[in-house]
């Protein structure tokens, strides 16, 4: 005698609806194989089952494509209603696709809907984009011509094409009027090569970039006033310690900061303890001071303080006397600034304490242009400052001046 199924089972316990997978797709109850109280639309175990072997899989895939053959809706109730709606929606489009049924796409997200911008851009190459140059990347790029130095070729085609778009006043060799011989071919191949140096300059300036400070400049703000590099950009470094993660920070003004932060995998106490020489890396871009506590003792010692009383302030960070005491060896020093209307003219940087009173760290502050970016080394990224002048007023601040030097005479 068949055994027919239970019904599908609810994973919360609640009463079970009664089976419509029949296999003539009638909506009647599908009959079960021997030992089983559920088919394997009803039962999520028995459809693990029935995924698990070819044979199982098989019959599955063959039977939904029998219902959409005779047009039953038990198709539709199959996804909507059994238990392949537990699936992901990857895993149904598998399914319907082995069914027969052919894949649905949007006209918005399908390439049909460009197929005349695309046949253009095969016929014609794609336009090579309008640039608008900055007096600074002007002087650069007449710099690299007039030098003729390593890859002033590239700089050169870059603009001696650009020049021609858009390739309307060109005379060809050929006198055919097809695609493939004359000036439309001509106006491909000049399009090709122009994206193709592009291309290879944007490889260029990453591997130049990767390599650490000190950055070029000039040549990253030309690079992103031509958009071979993107304006807000993090360009990893290659050779950055996992726990310090280091990275060239692109500005929306067309300059580079060297930016270093604090791997997430430290305690928060550690990361209090580590903001300061990650902060003196930012403000001096890059160099590494190593500071660590038993040289931090000495030096206080060596300038006759008790370091006891002087290595920490607020119990968790260290004291703007150990940092002065470091930056003597890179021939800088730490001057206290109260002046919150305007920025220290001579100043690397500036290096604050922010935060509350348990939750103290030190935080370095740019400027570039006629902007300032804070590189908090708890962040990401660094943060663009709108108003500097209260950030100096609420945080003591610390200004990173050179050491003059002494007159021996």
């Amino acid at each position: 005698m068949p055994k027919y199924c239970l019904g599908l089972e609810d994973p919360a316990g609640g009463e079970s609806r009664p089976c419509i997978f029949a296999q003539d797709g009638n909506g009647g109850r599908a009959q079960t194989s021997s030992g089983k109280r559920h088919c394997a639309l009803c039962s999520l175990e028995n459809l693990d089952q029935a995924f698990g072997s070819l044979v199982g899989k098989g019959n599955l895939q063959r039977q939904l494509k029998h219902w959409r053959r005779v047009g039953s809706p038990t198709y539709e109730a199959a996804f909507a209603l059994g238990a392949l709606a537990a699936l992901s929606a990857g895993e149904q489009q598998l399914l319907r696709a082995k069914a027969g049924e052919r894949g649905k796409f949007w006209k918005q997200s399908s390439w049909l809907h460009k197929r005349r911008l695309r046949l253009r851009h095969f016929l014609l190459g794609r336009p090579i984009p309008v640039t608008n140059l900055s007096p600074r990347s002007h002087r650069y790029l007449q710099t690299i011509l007039a030098r003729k130095g390593e890859g002033w070729l590239l700089h050169y085609n870059l603009a001696r094409l650009r020049k021609k778009e858009p390739f309307a006043n060109v005379s060809s060799k050929h006198n055919g009027r097809t695609y493939w011989r004359g000036r439309p071919a001509d106006m491909r191949k000049g399009r090709s090569a122009w994206w193709r140096i592009r291309r290879i300059l944007k490889a260029k300036c990453v591997t130049a970039v990767a390599r650490g400070p000190p950055f070029d400049d000039e040549g990253l703000a030309w690079a992103m006033d031509e958009g071979i590099l993107q304006r807000g950009a993090l360009v990893a470094l290659s050779g950055s310690q996992e726990s310090n993660p280091s990275c060239c920070y692109l500005t929306e003004a067309g300059d580079s900061l060297f930016f270093t932060r604090l791997s997430g995998r430290m305690t928060f106490p550690t990361k209090q303890l580590a903001s300061a020489e990650c902060s003196v890396r930012n403000v001096l871009g890059g160099k590494v001071l190593g500071i660590d506590m038993s040289e931090a003792q000495r030096l206080l010692t060596d300038r006759g303080y008790v370091w006891e009383t002087h290595l920490l302030c607020y119990a968790s960070i260290l004291a703007p006397l150990v940092l002065d005491t470091c930056l003597q060896r890179a021939g800088f020093k730490l001057e206290l600034w109260n002046k919150h209307t305007q920025w220290p003219a001579q100043a690397t940087g500036i290096l604050q304490i922010r935060g509350a009173a348990q939750t103290k760290f030190w935080a370095a502050l740019k400027a570039c242009a006629d902007r300032v970016y804070m590189l908090d080394c708890f962040l990401s990224e660094p943060t663009l400052i709108t108003n500097w002048h209260h950030a100096l007023q609420v945080n003591e601040t610390y200004a990173v001046v050179p050491v003059q030097a002494r007159d021996t005479h």
